[in-house]
């Protein structure tokens, strides 16, 4: 058997035990904005696998630099978990209107300095 397809029959059991254990959705969409700041990728890919099992739909946008750096082992951590995918960035902003919540799970300094310059 080659790695390929047993990692393809793990993503479809997880896919399956996770919607038996609450990740339907229902709850809502978070918008999760990822910048180029790496500290933490471990923690952040719990979190957002907790937020799918607690009935939260998790969009996630990537920077260029964010994307380049760390996307794909984002998109691993979460294989098999429903209720996740990507926006664009230049549809992320159109997003806003309908989620509940915005996180920016590895923030740093710089990335909160520009936040704040976008609010205001």
């Amino acid at each position: 058997m080659d790695e390929r397809y047993i990692q393809d029959i793990v993503r479809h059991v997880v896919e399956k035990i996770t919607v038996i254990l609450g990740a339907d959705g229902s709850r809502g969409t978070v918008l999760a904005v990822f910048s180029g700041a790496t500290v933490g990728i471990k923690e952040t890919i719990g979190q957002l696998r907790r937020l799918v099992l607690d009935g939260y739909e998790v969009k996630m946008v990537f920077t260029p630099s964010a994307e380049q750096l760390y996307a794909s082992v984002i998109h691993e951590g979460l294989a098999g978990f429903p209720h996740q995918g990507v926006v664009s960035t230049q549809d992320w902003l159109g997003c806003l209107k309908q989620v509940r919540g915005v996180i920016v799970p590895l923030l740093s300094v710089n990335i909160a300095a520009k936040i704040r310059m976008l609010i205001a």
